[in-house]
């Protein structure tokens, strides 16, 4: 049977080729879209929050400030969610940016230096400042306070950082692909890896682990526990101030409101909510 003339359809195979990559761009705009809106309308509340106060002429401590480091592969929009909802619960916020696919640990610190005494300068006399990092973002964090320790240091929240190493990069440096992804070797559970030279922290930390995943990839590697790509058990820190398991996944743990209300609680108190 011949169609019209001047008429096409597209056969059933790549209509369904198609379709998720459509749901994916319409998801994409929609987040942004939302999260625009979201952040604007908070910026816009807190500046007539702040004159009203002018207005009354009553005093208000300085807001502490919190840095976010974003995990592997991912940029800052990876945790663009968790920082609204920090600067809607009052904090000042600010998100590092590193390369983090092709350059050795040891260089990723070095890039970062600068841009976080930045941020620590910008905190006003009587503020403290956290710091919240995300899977290898929670391990330059750690890295980055062995080097630096701010004077006016807070709390440091890690979500889903492999603090006793990766057992996926120990997996997957064995691939030959991954000579080209330096970052992703030195993540390992050997004594080289980063996780094992960094020193225990003498400062009030607060982990959080998922314990859900999407995929059984990984479920002979990581074992029982895990977010789909870290187990529970290597997220734990020795002397860490507080530990949960929530249930989420490695990636989802990000945007989770649940645990923007933990890093909240932590940051806040020292302890999560129970």
């Amino acid at each position: 049977m011949s169609l019209p003339r001047g008429r096409r359809t597209a056969s059933p195979a790549r209509r369904r080729s198609v379709l998720p990559l459509l749901r994916f761009v319409l998801w994409s705009v929609g987040l942004w879209v939302g999260l625009s809106r979201s952040v604007t309308a908070g910026v816009s509340a807190g500046a007539s929050a702040g004159a009203s106060t002018g207005a009354s002429g009553t005093d208000r401590a300085p807001e502490d400030h919190v840095v976010l480091l974003h995990g592997l592969g991912r940029s800052s929009l990876a945790l663009a969610i968790l920082r609204y909802r920090l600067h809607r619960a009052g904090f000042e916020t600010h998100s590092v940016v590193y390369n983090s696919l092709t350059e050795e640990p040891a260089g990723i610190v070095a890039d970062v230096i600068a841009e976080m005494d930045d941020c620590c300068r910008e905190v006003p006399r009587g503020a403290r400042i956290h710091f919240v990092g995300h899977s290898l973002g929670g391990l330059i964090i750690r890295a980055y306070l062995a080097r630096r320790r701010p004077a006016n240091l807070g709390r440091v929240v890690l979500l889903g950082t492999p603090n006793q190493g990766s057992a996926v990069a120990d997996y997957v440096s064995r691939w030959r692909l991954s000579e080209y992804l330096p970052t992703v070797r030195a993540l390992g559970t050997g004594a080289d890896g980063l996780a094992r030279q960094l020193p225990v922290p003498d400062y009030e930390v607060g982990v959080i682990a998922g314990d859900r995943s999407r995929s059984s990839a990984f479920d002979e590697i990581l074992g029982d526990a895990h977010d789909g790509m870290v187990s529970v058990d290597s997220t734990r820190l020795e002397d860490m101030r507080d530990f949960i398991v929530m249930p989420v996944t490695h990636v989802g743990m990000r945007n989770d409101e649940a645990v923007a209300d933990q890093v909240i609680a932590f940051l806040r108190t020292g302890r999560f909510l129970r």
